[in-house]
């Protein structure tokens, strides 16, 4: 018997796991056309073995990553930013400028939506404020869109469900 750790081997395993190799390295020679199978010998025993335990534990790496790359193919993905500000976009005038207002005061978020907005609506430029013609509103928060309307002096063109609208400055008096 050969002693492995806290495990022993027997022979007559051994030799089946030894013809298990040879079988993959014939299987292997095969399809690539090459003819080249071990001689098993008394003196290359151990270098089968070695072998085995290689190819074991290639299999138990390469097995776990690949089920891990399968779930990861899986995993939902969110939905595009151009979905949020698709119906906006087909109502936008020929303006190469725009405004952009929003009712978020967090800094960091404020940035991200204005940051996808200006992607989403490019060719388009964006510009903080409600000074221009058009300016869009990127709302958290509905139901303050009068009070951003009044504060800027703007007037709504079209309400999106999505929390964006397309605003348009109040005709001077």
């Amino acid at each position: 018997m050969i002693a492995q750790g806290h495990r022993c081997l027997s022979y007559s395993n051994l030799s089946l796991a030894v013809r298990c190799t040879q079988w993959l390295f014939q299987s292997f020679a095969s399809n690539c056309g090459n003819s080249y199978i071990p001689e098993v010998t008394s003196g290359n025993i151990d270098s089968i073995i070695r072998r085995i335990l290689v190819t074991a534990a290639l299999l138990g790496i390469a097995l776990p990553l690949a089920d891990g790359l399968k779930r990861l193919r899986k995993t939902t993905r969110p939905a595009p930013i151009d979905s949020r500000y698709s119906t906006i976009a087909a109502a936008i005038p020929d303006e190469p400028t725009l405004g952009y207002i929003s009712d978020l005061r967090d800094r960091g978020a404020g940035i991200t939506l204005f940051l996808q907005a200006q992607y989403a609506l490019a060719p388009h430029v964006l510009l903080e404020g409600g000074s221009h013609r058009f300016t869009i509103a990127n709302l958290q928060d509905p139901t303050k869109l009068a009070a951003l309307c009044a504060e800027n002096d703007l007037t709504p063109v079209m309400v999106d469900r999505a929390g964006v609208a397309l605003l348009r400055r109040k005709a001077a008096p």
